[in-house]
């Protein structure tokens, strides 16, 4: 797999929705490659941010 290809699957192997072929070779690429691996932690830490942030309050109107 290239960087193009595992820059698209990140999301899905976060969220373990990939089929075991692919999760390893993403699993394979992340070894390999900083640039993909930073990218990694830069999405698994914002979406950890997201999951915590509170919902906003809304008027009733």
């Amino acid at each position: 797999m290239n960087c193009r290809q595992v820059s698209s699957l990140l999301s899905l192997y976060l969220d373990h929705e990939l089929d075991d072929l692919r999760r390893k070779r993403v699993e394979l690429h992340l070894q390999k490659c900083p640039a993909c691996s930073h990218d990694l932690a830069t999405l698994a830490k914002t979406v950890r941010v997201i999951r915590t942030a509170a919902a906003p309050e809304l008027d009733e109107e």
